[in-house]
């Protein structure tokens, strides 16, 4: 059994994101299809957004949240660098 859940629709294109994040990292992970704006769906995300982590009892909504938490919670290589200058280059794209 793996330890991340993704719930989502499966033609979500956020949910293809975090799964090629979870897939680099080496994590495995099980899918759980969700019907958009269902109880299902918003008992876990009351304002309907889609993909949702669950990870133990801790539920996580937002592509670039589940990313970083994906990267940080997991062994394996780093996905982002972990220097502040680092990571403000490869989100600005800064000129140096």
């Amino acid at each position: 059994m793996a330890e991340i859940t993704f719930h989502s629709m499966e033609d979500s294109a956020y949910l293809w994101t975090v799964m090629h994040v979870a897939d680099e990292k080496g994590v495995p992970y099980d899918f759980e299809p969700l019907a958009y704006r269902s109880p299902e769906h918003l008992a876990l995300h009351p304002f309907g957004k889609m993909p949702i982590l669950q990870h133990g009892d801790y539920i996580l909504y937002e592509s670039p949240a589940i990313a970083h938490h994906i990267d940080r919670a997991f062994a394996g290589p780093a996905l982002r660098p972990s220097d502040a200058r680092g990571q403000a280059e490869e989100i600005g794209r800064a000129h140096v």
